[in-house]
């Protein structure tokens, strides 16, 4: 289900995880109607400079970069910047997205803190993807407006999230700090 919500100056595109059609542990099809709304922006804006936040194994950033190719190889997007909390992924992202170096940066962000005590620069994204990853911050709220420091005016913060309880996702993610 797609689902549009406006918090403060935000227009937030959510999708919302809460039938059985999903694909996945995680929601393979989210991923895709992820990357098939960042293609519609950036159908209309390109040059979108663009945060991924908590980007983990790169699953939904796999999907938007596809989307963002041009015929000729290029990218709709000027900057895609994967972030997550752990330095651990970023190795393998700089290794799986290399197709896509001209335009991608890597480095880690703990969106519960400040980002700009975190090196980004206050308003310089124009587009901030979190495909499940929001829901294991301590505080929303707080979480959402360290988001909103780092968004341009009028940008647009993607947001997917499951929201549907599965006992698989507890079992196996539950004994993980944060879940």
């Amino acid at each position: 289900m797609l689902g549009r919500f406006k918090l403060a100056n935000l227009d937030i595109m959510c999708t919302l995880a809460d039938t059985d059609r999903s694909r996945g542990a995680f929601g393979t099809s989210f991923n895709s109607n992820v990357a098939e709304y960042v293609g519609m922006i950036a159908d209309k804006k390109p040059g979108l400079f663009i945060l991924e936040i908590g980007a983990g194994t790169g699953g939904t950033t796999y999907h938007i970069l596809e989307r963002l190719r041009n015929e000729d190889g290029t990218s709709k997007a000027k900057r895609y910047f994967f972030t997550d909390i752990s330095p651990g992924f970023l190795a393998n992202a700089v290794d799986r997205f290399s197709k896509d170096a001209s335009i991608m940066e890597f480095g880690t962000l703990n969106i519960e803190d400040n980002p700009t005590d975190q090196g980004f620069q206050p308003e310089s994204f124009d587009l901030i993807v979190c495909a499940n990853v929001l829901h294991a911050t301590k505080s929303i709220s707080e979480t959402l407006a360290n988001c909103y420091s780092v968004l341009k005016p009028g940008g647009k913060l993607v947001l997917s999230e499951v929201t549907i309880k599965r006992i698989f996702c507890g079992f196996i993610m539950g004994t993980l700090p944060g879940w």
